[in-house]
């Protein structure tokens, strides 16, 4: 009769047990976190996209608002544009912005910067830039419109403090730190809004910005006139006021970066170190301006806009 032998395991079958186990659970964590790792890039580059998108459209919607109620009288001599400033990668522009306001903002602070006689529908918080800075916070250069923002002759509001007086004469605005090279991407989009307070204008102060979208790798704006012609960018000097009011249309391209590189993945037209490992969106659009290649003219079909009156600031 034969008896089976009891026989235990070795420190070496341990040893190899504890190895293909340790091996099996390295090889499913690995899978796990490069599956959740890639889950988050998708989630972050997704959440991108979704904010370069709200950013063009409110680009595209203050473009189509461009030129309305900036020369409500038709006077020649008034020089307010539709397109205050218009570069490749900047642009300027004003407009009647807040004009169906039920809150009273429609006329606020216009009937006072208008000054006597002189109706003015467009305020300096309705003169809206778009352009990018570094998101480092460094380098960039200054870019100069000349617009009607400011004067000698003031009033007192009790909302606003010294309010100008609107008199007609071009004064010189400076944006700082605009990129104009694409050369230090990523990039930051703002938005620009000038001040209303006459005081705000001490020292050439007077600019509001604020940041809409971080991850940008560039900002491109093309105009056209109504023969579908290309426009050079003009810029924003009053020498190129004649180019501007030419421009019909504008063409806007906005290209968003993923956050962070990718390992293995080259972009062959992308020279920056920065930026050339990380994948890259791009948005379009178009707007016809409402101005319609007259900057600032009156559209003759509609009714004049009443001046406002007994407006409390």
């Amino acid at each position: 009769m034969s008896t089976a032998r009891a026989r235990g395991v070795t420190l070496v079958e341990a040893i190899v047990a504890m190895t293909l186990g340790l091996v099996v659970a390295l090889m499913t964590l690995g899978s796990f976190d490069a599956g959740r790792r890639l889950f988050q890039r998708g989630e972050s580059e997704a959440e991108r996209q979704q904010q370069c998108r709200q950013a063009l459209d409110e680009i595209l919607r203050t473009l189509r608002d461009a030129g309305a109620g900036a020369d409500p009288d038709g006077d020649p001599s008034r020089p307010d544009e539709s397109l205050e400033g218009a570069w490749d990668s900047c642009l300027i522009v004003r407009g009647d912005f807040d004009a169906t306001d039920a809150t009273g903002l429609a006329a606020d602070p216009e009937s006072v910067i208008g000054g006597a006689g002189s109706p003015v529908f467009t305020g300096n918080d309705e003169i809206i830039g778009w352009f990018l800075r570094p998101m480092s916070g460094t380098g960039g250069g200054t870019l100069r419109f000349e617009a009607d923002v400011s004067s000698a002759a003031t009033t007192l509001s009790p909302a606003y403090g010294l309010v100008s007086l609107r008199d007609r004469v071009v004064d010189p605005v400076d944006l700082a730190q605009v990129d104009t090279t694409g050369a230090s991407p990523p990039y930051t989009l703002y938005r620009a809004a000038l001040q209303n307070p006459a005081s705000a204008w001490a020292g050439g102060s007077g600019i509001s910005v604020l940041p809409v979208a971080d991850y940008i790798r560039s900002l491109d704006f093309r105009y056209f006139d109504r023969a579908g012609a290309s426009v050079p960018a003009p810029g924003g000097l009053q020498a190129a006021k004649p180019a501007r009011a030419s421009i019909s249309r504008v063409d806007v391209t906005l290209v968003g970066v993923a956050p962070d590189p990718e390992p293995g993945y080259l972009d062959p037209f992308d020279p920056s170190p920065a930026t050339r490992n990380r994948r890259k969106f791009t948005l379009n659009g178009s707007v016809f301006l409402e101005s319609c290649g007259r900057a600032g003219a009156p559209d003759p079909a509609a009714p004049p806009r009443p001046v406002p009156s007994g407006i409390a600031f």
